[in-house]
């Protein structure tokens, strides 16, 4: 009894180019592979207060082009948290503004990494360490002093 495997499509990466077969029609790519390079790399430290909230960039570049994908600092991949964090379309991490009663520890005072994937290659950034603080409230104190001096009078 023999066996054999059919394949309809098979593509075969060797160093900076690819091969592609395709129901017996051969391509060889004259594009060169490249893994990701950062094309805007978010920064170390992002404070922002609550009324304001905050967007961190992060695009990448590369061949074929890289998806962007954010971790939490365990490695855990970033999920849209409704109101308090999602990641835009552009790979940017959007923290928009919130009330102080919505503040979440693990989503407003953590570490991030910006990662961007391809089939050449992956690249994290550095570390990103996001603080969200409050606004607090302010008070304007309107002091009227009057002075008299003896013999003023």
């Amino acid at each position: 009894m023999s066996r054999f495997i059919s394949l309809d499509a098979l593509v075969v990466y060797h160093k900076s180019s690819y091969f592609q077969r395709t129901n017996g029609t051969e391509y060889q790519s004259t594009d060169a592979l490249k893994g990701p390079t950062f094309v805007n790399e978010p920064p170390n430290d992002v404070t922002f207060l609550n009324t304001y909230g905050t967007i961190v960039p992060c695009s990448a570049t590369g061949h074929p082009n890289p998806t962007v994908t954010w971790r939490t600092e365990d490695g855990t991949v970033v999920v849209n948290v409704p109101g308090l964090r999602h990641v835009r379309w552009d790979g940017s991490l959007d923290f928009p503004p919130f009330a102080q009663e919505d503040f979440r520890k693990d989503v407003h005072t953590a570490v991030y990494r910006c990662v961007a994937m391809n089939s050449a290659g992956i690249l994290g950034s550095r570390d990103v360490r996001v603080r969200a603080g409050k606004k607090e409230p302010y008070f304007f104190l309107y002091l009227k002093i009057d002075v008299t001096f003896a013999g003023d009078c």
